[in-house]
């Protein structure tokens, strides 16, 4: 049975379990067929958990908004329920009752929403995890903090660095925990402030959930693979391997359930003793690549992840493939070059026009491209015919070439062209103080513009029209796939950077870890993606 798998709850009474996937949708599984609970969300917003009551029949759903925050949905099986603004997290009661976590205390409330008991402050801690007993758990620098029913804290300390995928057993006095930047997993037993089990293994670091076995005899980490220990021995007592992003779960004591994952990683050639890094990547549809390092042009295999021939270019800036990889284009800080990509043979050239750097984009079919300096000028393959599309004092960059039609930055302004008849199809200045435009693309019907930080949306069919700032955390390049479906983005999460893969609707579809990301680039078909993080190239497998 396939299931979506960003998030997973299991209940602690019944063989019920929720998976959530990044579109959205939470799938309820059991000893019946999946049921699925459909959420009607905000654009932009996106699920970050799952609760369930301990028999299985009530379900607890994050939603974040990004600039917005966070809200809890409490649910039937069928959907019904309540939304509670402002809120991180969600734990049900025996008895019909549920406690919610807010920025800076938990509220215990009754099924219909009365208040029961005082709240608790937490000291500004963002809660994790919320037990059915009322205990809360709260990751934070170099700690796991846990708040007893009672309103006693307990601080668990060890090691350095931010805390993450922190767990707690759903009844015993166990918590878990994962220190980042250490790559060690740690579990502890609050009553007396004990290390129960300390793992330190590369794949802590990747870690995307922790599980207790109901008996409390076993922990799993799963994230990139599965690691399962003895909480009695401290022994391994399992071990999947895997560059597949899976959740999971105990089914039983002895029984653990995994969900398929959202995209596997593989790591191309030897690591990597780069002395310059990679600015610009592009993929052809047989498995080849090529990338700019330090000026130079290399052509490589992504089977063997290693270099087999250098373009006789210095200098290069941006380099792209035309022709089903058949044609390799270079820009220089003087001109667009077309190479053939066996001989490397010098096939066509164009000066630059203006004082500013080039740019240039393959259109999706790739016979043709488009070179953005002082103008726009369209370049066929067949015959080097040029067409000039646009021109501007201002001149242009950060081009993009998607389905007919091409956007660059000209000036402050965005705008998008009609590839074939050079006509001004719409126009989208971002909001004021935006800093300067890096980036363009189409997705889907948005015309899409990022600076540095910040990414703006409006309709492509719009006009001219201001762009609504819909992210404010990136932190890297932005590439869109070829047929402008899904758009890659790096984001800021607290110290730590993270890749993630956008739909049409701007939704998260995929999510990984990938600090030091200089360049990226889809595979003509949208299936794969590579990263080169300092120099080492990896390639992504996507849903």
């Amino acid at each position: 049975m396939a299931v979506p798998s960003r998030f997973a709850e299991f209940a602690a009474r019944a063989p019920v379990s929720a998976w959530a996937d990044a579109k959205r949708a939470v799938t309820i599984t059991g000893d019946d067929a999946p049921q699925p609970v459909a959420l009607k969300l905000p654009r932009g917003a996106e699920i970050t958990g799952v609760t369930l009551g301990d028999e299985g029949t009530r379900l607890g759903v994050r939603v974040t908004t990004p600039g917005q925050g966070s809200r809890v949905h409490v649910l039937a099986p069928d959907g019904a329920g309540t939304v509670h603004e402002n809120c991180v997290a969600v734990g049900f009661g025996p008895d019909g009752d549920f406690y919610l976590a807010r920025p800076k205390e938990i509220v215990h409330l009754s099924r219909a929403g009365d208040s029961l008991g005082e709240p608790r402050p937490t000291g500004g801690y963002l809660a994790a995890q919320l037990r059915s007993d009322g205990a809360a758990c709260f990751p934070s620098y170099g700690q796991i903090r846990v708040l007893l029913p009672d309103g006693r804290a307990v601080a668990l300390t060890a090691g350095t660095g931010p805390v993450a995928a922190v767990r707690m057993h759903p009844t015993l006095p166990l918590v878990a925990g994962q220190w980042v930047e250490e790559g060690v997993l740690r579990v502890f037993a609050w009553d007396d402030c004990r290390v129960l089990l300390e793992v330190a293994a590369p794949w802590c670091r990747g870690v995307m959930s922790l599980a207790f076995a109901p008996d409390g005899q076993a922990i799993a980490a799963i994230g990139p693979g599965v690691n399962v220990y003895s909480l009695t021995t401290g022994a391994p007592v399992l071990g999947l391997p895997g560059g597949r992003e899976m959740t999971g779960g105990f089914v039983d004591a002895t029984t653990l359930q995994i969900g398929a994952g959202l995209r596997s990683t593989h790591s191309l050639g030897a690591p990597a003793e780069l002395a310059a890094p990679v600015f610009s990547l592009a993929l052809a549809g047989d498995d080849r690549f090529v990338r700019e390092r330090g000026g130079a042009v290399e052509l490589g295999s992504i089977a063997s992840g290693e270099r087999t021939t250098a373009l006789p270019v210095t200098g290069a800036q941006r380099v792209a493939f035309a022709r089903d990889g058949a044609i390799v284009l270079v820009t220089t800080g003087e001109a667009t070059l077309a190479l053939d990509a066996v001989t490397g043979a010098e096939l066509f050239r164009r000066p630059h026009l203006g004082e500013a750097a080039a740019d240039l984009a393959v259109a999706p079919d790739g016979a043709s491209f488009v070179v953005a300096d002082a103008t726009l000028t369209r370049v066929d393959l067949d015959g080097w015919r040029l067409t000039t599309l646009a021109s501007a004092d201002t001149g242009f960059a950060a081009v993009a070439w998607s389905g007919t039609t091409i956007t660059a930055r000209r000036g402050d302004v965005i705008v998008a062209i009609d590839a074939d008849s050079g006509a001004l199809t719409a126009e989208m200045t971002p909001g004021r103080d935006a800093g300067p435009v890096v980036a363009t693309a189409v997705l889907g019907e948005s015309l899409l513009a990022a600076t540095d930080t910040a990414l703006f949306a409006a309709p492509l069919a719009g006009g001219s029209l201001r762009g609504k700032l819909v992210r404010s955390d990136l932190a890297g390049p932005i590439v869109p796939s070829r047929d402008g479906r899904r758009l890659f983005v790096l984001v800021t999460r607290g110290e730590a950077t993270e890749a993630q893969l956008l739909d049409p609707s701007l939704a998260p579809i995929a999510r990984f870890p990938a600090d030091a990301v200089t360049a990226a680039a889809f595979d003509p078909a949208g299936a794969r993606l590579v990263v080169s993080r300092d120099g080492q190239l990896e390639l992504v497998d996507l849903p």
